[in-house]
């Protein structure tokens, strides 16, 4: 079951990779995803981030629906913990960002989402640790 914590782990780091790759197309992003705004965009806009996330989703739910078949994870639909874990992400994004506008000291993104990631594993992990 080693290897599932591992690809967790690998996801961690390819979304922080992603957020590091370019944190303002992704702060961006998640801005528009948490409100009205999406009402306003054009069709081929709307089509494009509807696309960009259902492949994103796709592919962190294959991890989990591939778990959940050899039994490493929690029997949950794999679409919802790739919500979950999506969520627990933009979430700590942003809430970490508007932390350091306000403190340029108050740089713990990485640290925080290091601890959310071991608490989702551990989460959705099959077999409990004590």
């Amino acid at each position: 079951f080693q290897d599932h914590g591992e690809r967790i782990a690998s996801l961690k780091e390819a979304l922080y990779d992603v957020y590091e790759f370019d944190p303002l197309i992704l702060i961006n992003m998640f801005h528009l995803q948490s409100s009205e705004t999406l009402k306003n965009l054009s069709p081929e806009l709307l089509a494009e981030i509807k696309e960009l996330s259902r492949s994103s989703l796709g592919s962190m739910a294959d991890i989990f629906k591939e778990g959940i078949n050899k039994g490493a994870f929690i029997d949950q639909h794999p679409i919802a913990l790739a919500d979950i874990l999506w969520s627990l992400f933009s979430g700590i994004i942003l809430w970490e960002e508007s932390k350091r506008i306000i403190n340029k000291e108050k740089d713990y993104l990485k640290p925080t989402l290091e601890v959310a990631f071991e608490i989702f594993r551990q989460g959705i992990s099959a077999q409990k640790e004590n």
